[in-house]
């Protein structure tokens, strides 16, 4: 449980952020969860990497080749 001088705190800064961006930052940021979001599995994949179609290589595997 939250002590009441952090409830406080917390509410302050809750309404000063209403007050400074309004219901839209409030609503934009639940929809993210308050923090960037990854890209998920199929976004990764629909990025082009250069000739291959969105395939990613490792690392690692290329490093081995030009060895």
């Amino acid at each position: 449980m939250k002590s009441t001088i952090r409830q406080r705190a917390g509410r302050l800064g809750g309404l000063t952020t209403l007050e400074r961006h309004g219901k839209e930052h409030f609503s934009k940021v639940g929809k993210t969860g308050g923090r960037p979001r990854n890209l998920t599995i199929s976004e990764l994949r629909s990025l082009s990497y250069g000739s291959q179609g969105g395939e990613v290589k490792s690392a690692s595997k290329e490093h081995a080749k030009t060895r």
